[in-house]
């Protein structure tokens, strides 16, 4: 009996306990969608995610060296679709459970804003390694005491842009500074903070409308602070530009080879009506040869015949000249 009134107290002592942001996030995101919404939802989802192949094309082309930056850019499209069809579709674990995919979707995007703050401080190179493994115990510290909580998540952004303003003041400026990348970084970066806060509120975010938001726009936050330093930078209309290029030079490319494999099969069809010209004028050649030949073979026969058959009138010929021949 002490035990269960120990137990029902203990029961009493959590209901009266204020609900935490974790929980109350938990029960935000599991939703009973019907069959369409479903598909609405993910579609959403696919959408969200296009914003970092941006990311990568920058990464590529403006940066070297910045292999880690474009895994954790892929790490992040993966795991915000796997996280989701586990979410929506309510699978128990696709390799990791739901929770394990929101971890690492947590995880590898604070390790970028880690890595593009270390970037944009221009701390030297030899300390950029120390910051970014004292930044990576951080994270991977605040996402194991609770990945679905508010604070844990913010905890790390605050240290990030801390470090990179006061870096501001102690190190000596950049060349260049991209001041159109920095605004829509900037503004970018602010709708993305807007959005993350919108997705606690279970109403507003019925369809993960801000969840995707924040992805999306986290995702165009870094394509334009990875530029801060450039001066060939790249927007979206030369981003846009440079990809209708390319499916022009593509396209282009297509259509020689189709032409040059047409040229070659009228080669080719020229080449066999030549052969088979010529192949009938060989056989028209040896055709002739072989009535020539006939008809040389049958006028020698003849004459062997008239040798060996001589005809009547000559016959009486010889039987007059051996006449005359007697009388003499």
């Amino acid at each position: 009996m002490a035990s269960l009134s120990y137990n029902q107290q203990q029961q009493q002592v959590q209901q009266q306990q204020p609900e935490s942001t974790s929980s109350h996030l938990i029960k935000i995101m599991q939703q009973n969608y019907q069959e369409n919404e479903k598909f609405f939802v993910i579609f959403l989802t696919f959408l969200s995610v296009t914003a970092y192949y941006p990311v990568i094309v920058a990464l590529t082309k403006l940066h070297k060296n910045r292999g880690f930056d474009i895994i954790l850019n892929l790490m992040t499209v993966i795991a915000q679709i796997m996280y989701k069809i586990t979410l929506v579709f309510q699978y128990n674990e696709i390799f990791i459970s739901e929770q394990g995919w929101y971890k690492m979707l947590n995880i590898s995007m604070l390790l970028q804003f880690c890595s593009l703050m270390i970037y944009l401080a221009r701390i030297p190179k030899e300390l950029r390694g120390y910051l970014m493994g004292v930044g990576t115990i951080v994270i991977l510290l605040a996402q194991e005491k609770d990945s679905q909580s508010f604070k844990y998540a913010l905890i790390p952004l605050i240290f990030n842009n801390f470090f990179m303003i006061s870096s501001q003041c102690f190190l000596q400026g950049p060349v260049y500074v991209n001041t159109r990348m920095v605004v829509f970084g900037a503004i970018w970066y602010i709708i993305s903070i807007i959005a993350f806060v919108g997705q606690y509120h279970k109403f507003l975010d019925f369809f993960l409308f801000f969840q995707d938001l924040t992805i999306f726009s986290t995702g165009l936050s870094l394509f334009y602070s990875w530029q801060t330093y450039e001066k060939n930078d790249i927007t979206f209309e030369n981003f846009i530009q440079l990809h209708a290029d390319q499916y022009r030079e593509l396209m282009d490319q297509k259509r020689r080879r189709q032409n040059e494999s047409r040229l070659e099969e009228s080669e080719l069809g020229n080449l066999k009506r030549l052969e088979e010209k010529s192949n009938r004028k060989q056989e028209a050649k040896k055709q002739q040869k072989l009535k020539q030949m006939k008809m040389g073979t049958g006028d020698e026969e003849s004459g062997i015949l008239l040798e060996l058959n001589p005809s009547p009138k000559r016959d009486i010929e010889n039987g007059l000249k051996q006449g005359m021949l007697k009388t003499v």
